[in-house]
């Protein structure tokens, strides 16, 4: 349960430090404490799985006890007979998933997504049309992913901005997708 504490900051400001008071029923006896969020991200920052938003405080360490768990899965492993088939299997899995060619589609379409409204329209629909144009082929032995043609349209539009600025926030915006096309190109 999050309850805000008194503030002078409005709660949905989110470049302000904020202090929640963390708790259970409200009763005397339950124990509350007072964390202190400190935002990494700015509002509208792309994010990544793994991404740092903020960091929590604690406004009173000594009120609080570490958990720690230690060695709880050491040395398990299943036995003998299982452990092989499983770990092929597993790894037969993995690298069916690696091979499979939309495998770069979803991710571009993910980083699309992520990014879509802060880009210009006819960047993302360009981009767009080629991952169609890619998709409506995937199964053909032929099909290649179109990392080249999408780094084009990304590289022309960035020749069209004159200010350097718009030029680095375009390219800030957009690189998620310039490493997906570099890594697509080197295989």
């Amino acid at each position: 349960m999050f309850e805000s504490a008194p503030s002078s900051v409005p709660c949905l400001q989110m470049s302000s430090d904020i202090t929640y008071k963390i708790g259970s029923s409200g009763l005397a006896e339950d124990p509350f404490f007072m964390v202190s969020v400190h935002y990494v991200k700015r509002p509208g920052a792309v994010l990544d799985g793994g991404s740092v938003v903020a960091h929590l405080d604690l406004d009173d360490p000594s009120r609080s006890t570490r958990a720690e768990l230690e060695n709880i899965l050491a040395g398990y492993s299943l036995p003998e007979p299982y452990f092989r088939p499983k770990l092929q299997e597993s790894i037969e899995r993995l690298m069916k998933c690696l091979r499979d060619p939309a495998l770069p589609l979803l991710e571009l379409q993910d980083l699309v997504a992520m990014i879509s409204g802060r880009i210009p329209p006819q960047v993302e629909k360009a981009i767009k049309k080629e991952m169609h144009s890619y998709a409506s082929n995937i199964t053909s032995v032929l099909s290649q992913f179109p990392s080249q043609q999408i780094a084009n349209v990304i590289d022309s539009h960035a020749a069209t901005l004159t200010r350097r600025t718009e030029r680095e926030n375009f390219f800030m915006t957009t690189q998620g997708i310039v490493q997906l096309v570099q890594s697509g190109t080197k295989g």
